[in-house]
């Protein structure tokens, strides 16, 4: 799927559907701010490795931080932006799994970081996490079961 495209064709409804405009807005922002965070996440961790005298084969992803915030963001936009498109008169309605694919690939492609170091299996895992409210590293809170998610 041709994201660009997609975001063409969902700009033309602009006048039929405002309120699908303004979560075209939202996915674009949130999509920069993710991209401009993990290239700068990138820079400085390779920075590092390169002061430290040692190869950089693996992206080091915190569970916690603008990082992560920025893709839980982005990813509650492209849902509201998936639901959102299942309202307007577009012959195309993407589920939000294979919309989130294809999502994943054009990140990967516009940071333009080697996928050897930061590969699609890394999103797969944040998505998933994503999906659960949190991650897999949740800690429980003093009051009893209840389980504190560090993102959401």
């Amino acid at each position: 799927i041709d994201l660009v495209r997609v975001i063409s064709d969902l700009c033309a409804f602009r006048a039929k559907a405002p309120k699908l405009y303004r979560a075209v807005d939202y996915f674009v922002a949130s999509t920069r701010l993710f991209l401009d965070e993990v290239t700068e996440e990138y820079a400085q961790q390779a920075a590092r490795k390169r002061r430290e005298n040692k190869s950089y084969d693996r992206f080091l992803w915190a569970n916690t931080g603008q990082l992560a915030i920025h893709y839980a963001l982005a990813c509650d936009c492209v849902k509201q932006l998936c639901d959102k498109i299942q309202f307007t008169p577009s012959s195309y309605k993407p589920s939000f799994d294979f919309f989130m694919a294809s999502y994943i690939d054009f990140l990967i492609q516009a940071s333009r970081i080697p996928e050897a170091i930061l590969q699609a299996k890394t999103y797969d895992v944040k998505l998933k996490d994503w999906k659960k409210g949190g991650t897999r590293y949740q800690a429980t809170e003093s009051r009893g079961s209840e389980v504190a998610t560090n993102v959401r």
